[in-house]
């Protein structure tokens, strides 16, 4: 994101942003995505929070793919139901 920034520049002016524009958009893009991301889990945990049975399943998954422990490359290998969970909360409710 941030070499698309860097690249950017206006079609009628040909000028670029200056380093100042930079770290400005930077930062709102890193704050913006941040809060998507956290709003999304929130609401995720609560819609499990409000069907136990779900978050029964959510939980032995869990526990059982991790074994423990935990690696970000992990992630990859999760069932549909955490990727069902994680992705439709997007489709089936606006925030």
């Amino acid at each position: 994101m941030l070499d698309a920034l860097i690249m950017a520049h206006d079609v009628e002016t040909d000028a670029v942003l200056n380093d100042i524009e930079l770290s400005h958009n930077a930062k709102v893009i890193f704050l913006a995505g941040h809060e998507t991301s956290s709003a999304g889990l929130t609401y995720a945990l609560y819609l499990l929070s409000r069907h136990p049975d779900a978050q029964k399943k959510a939980q032995e998954e869990a526990d059982a793919f991790f074994k423990g422990s935990f690696r970000f490359d992990f992630l990859a290998g999760w069932s549909v139901l955490t990727h069902s969970l994680l992705s439709n909360r997007w489709r089936t409710r606006k925030l």
